[in-house]
């Protein structure tokens, strides 16, 4: 006959790892809403989504709309119409042309997806933000997620785009949607007009940005967009630049150079938004061209000089403003003399430019900035 002490022991021992047992459980189903949807796949919703970069071709430098990496942040609407953070989802791309199937809990709350591509340490940088909070909003979150360009390049662009469920996500919300991805920077290209390149009378030798901004804001701010409806579809345009409040500029980018090449284009350069700044003089990003005058005069002449291009169209838009998302497409018409020996101290006396600006996923852009 077992000894009852024994026998209480054995019963003690295994309530108490049936108590455990239970309370880890009621812990997981507590935190489901935000831990890992992989834990819980029997919960989930699978959406189907295919993003679209625009179209864009160019022959050199960084692909404009590659994508390589994609975090979809699941925010909930709240009572006080703002949207918190939920989780993190991470798509799997299932097919070519960018179409991704992404897990995620039903749920009858309105619901936005943000989707960040391009961004390496966007799960990290989401961790370190809601450690410890259950109350993270949309706006902590845009002030959170930057990316820094001391460097004056990336190898990739990040990339923002969103769509909102009005009436949650269930399993009826299984359609494939189409969603527009914004590039969080600018695209600039630098060309001679047919005529100038023809007669050499002008080479184009290197370009460059002074004063860019420091770090960029993957998410723009919610008064960047000018909404326009029409009978068929809702369309964005950004018309405000969304500069971060600790952003600096003070990089230079690297020379893009021709080298020993007669070319009429060169770029393209990848530029952070900028605002316009009251000394457009000492303060706004601009452009400076590297080049060989060979007019009256200085026919021989194989000595490159440079002249300033400031950010100014016929648009309308404010001296300076750089707007992500879009195409500046810089023509240099005329050039009435050499500029000057060292790029700090280049102007724009004498070169005349005309600078057209599009949004990119607007058109078909060809590595000379000619649309369709």
């Amino acid at each position: 006959m077992m000894n009852t002490k024994h026998t209480y022991r054995y019963l003690y021992r295994w309530t108490g790892c049936l108590i455990c047992l239970l309370c880890l459980l009621s812990g997981l189903v507590a935190c489901s809403d935000t831990e890992d949807p992989d834990l819980f796949p029997e919960k989930m919703v699978t959406l189907s989504l295919r993003l679209n970069t625009g179209n864009f071709v160019t022959r050199a430098g960084t692909d404009p709309s590659a994508i390589r990496t994609v975090g979809v942040i699941v925010l909930e609407k709240k009572e006080n119409d703002t949207y918190q953070y939920q989780y993190l989802a991470t798509p799997v791309q299932n097919e070519e042309n960018n179409r991704y199937e992404i897990r995620l809990y039903p749920t009858d709350q309105p619901v936005k997806l943000s989707l960040i591509a391009n961004m390496e340490d966007l799960s990290s940088l989401l961790t370190a933000l809601t450690t410890g909070s259950g109350t993270t909003t949309e706006e902590e979150i845009r002030e959170a997620l930057l990316v820094s360009f001391e460097n004056g390049t990336l190898e990739e662009l990040p990339m923002y785009g969103e769509v909102v469920y009005e009436n949650g996500i269930t399993e009826a919300s299984t359609s494939i949607e189409e969603i527009s991805m914004l590039r969080s920077m600018a695209t600039v290209k630098v060309s001679l007009v047919e005529s100038l390149f023809e007669d050499e009378t002008f080479l184009l030798k290197s370009i460059q940005a002074y004063r860019t901004n420091d770090r960029i804001q993957v998410i723009p701010d919610p008064t960047a967009f000018y909404e326009n409806e029409d009978e068929d579809e809702t369309e964005w345009k950004v018309i405000t630049p969304s500069v971060p409040q600790t952003a600096g500029s003070t990089i230079t980018t690297p020379s893009v150079n021709a080298g020993n090449s007669t070319v009429q284009s060169l770029g393209p350069v990848y530029l952070p938004e900028s605002e316009t700044k009251t000394d457009i003089i000492s303060e706004a990003t601009c452009l400076i061209i590297g080049g060989v005058y060979k007019g009256d005069g200085y026919e021989t002449s194989t000595r490159t000089t440079y002249y300033r291009i400031d950010f100014k169209n016929a648009s309308g838009e404010p001296t300076g403003q750089i707007l992500r998302n879009h195409f500046y497409a810089i023509e240099i018409s005329a050039v009435n003399g050499p500029g000057t020996t060292h790029p700090e101290e280049a102007d724009e006396k004498d070169i005349i430019v005309k600078i057209t600006n599009w949004e990119e996923s607007e058109h078909e852009i060809d590595d000379l900035g000619k649309t369709d």
